[in-house]
Parts: structure tokens; sequence; C-alpha cells
């Protein structure tokens, strides 16, 4: 398909951009009270936005960087099963994200489209799944320990360079 060439578009292609159109402004409004302060306003925007999936990762980057700052302050202040729920989350927030992105663009580019073939729009940082783990290995939560494991393991995969 062209670029511009409308008569080509897909009906799901059509129906998500009609999507966008309020969710970008909402997301703008979001952007706009990160930058005044009002981080907890614009965390609930960034919450609804990212609350089914979707393949606008920037939503998800945004929301992300909020909670990094309250992940590091309840570490700090040892809070860790919140530190583990925050992580959790974000891990999970961010594999919906890629799932949908290579459900959508399979569909638009009628090309099976894998998880990996995205990981470069992950948004989740080794700073916050190490908090993760040592949070984990304090309280003795196998299951967390094993997820945050795993998926330091994925970002060092998806940074590494690869040598051919």
């Amino acid at each position: 398909m062209n670029v511009g060439d409308i008569n080509n578009l897909t009906d799901e292609v059509v129906s998500e951009l009609s999507k966008w159109q309020g969710s970008v402004a909402e997301y703008d409004e979001a952007v706009r009270l990160i930058k005044n302060g009002e981080l907890e306003k614009a965390e609930i925007i960034l919450r609804h936005l990212t609350s089914k999936p979707t393949i606008a990762h920037g939503y998800y980057r945004e929301l992300f960087k909020l909670l990094r700052d309250k992940i590091k302050l309840k570490f700090k202040n040892n809070e860790l099963e919140t530190v583990i729920e925050m992580v959790t989350e974000i891990i999970h927030l961010n594999d919906a994200m890629l799932n949908e992105m290579a459900r959508y663009w399979s569909g638009v580019h009628k090309k099976k489209r894998t998880v990996g073939y995205f990981s470069s729009y992950s948004n989740v940082k080794v700073t916050e799944v190490k908090l993760m783990l040592k949070s984990a290995i304090k309280i003795g939560d196998k299951k967390s320990i094993n997820l945050a494991e795993k998926t330091l393991k994925s970002i060092e995969k998806r940074i590494t360079p690869k040598i051919k």
C-alpha cells in the first residue's frame, strides 16, 4: 500500500485511526499535565489509554516513566511487595503492547509479525526489573524472582548487539 492511498485502507485500520483521534487528544493532555507537575492526573489518563492493548507505544513509555519514580520511592521506603506489583504490572502491560503490535501489523502487512520483531519498542528498563529482583529476593518470592530473571535475560538479549 502506498502512503496516502486511503482507498486501500482496511476497515480495521480506519477503525483504529478513528479511535486514535480521541486518544491522541488525551495523550496530549497527559503530557501537558506532566509538564505542569500534575502527575496523578496524568497517570489516570495514561492508565486509561493503556487499559486495552494498543500499538501506541508512547502511551506506555510515559506511564512507565511516572511509575519508575514511584517504584524507586517505594523501594527506598522498603515497600517491597508494592515494588514487585508495580514492576509486574509494567512487564504485563509491555507484553500486551508488543502482542498487540504483532497482531495489528501482521494484519496490515498481511505477513506474520512476531513479538520479537517489535522488541525495540519495549519500554521495560533494567533498573526497575533489578529493583523487583532485589525486592523478591528479600521477601523470598520465587515466582517474582523467576519473572525478574526471565525479563532481565530478555532485555539483555534485546540490547546486546548481534555480531555477524
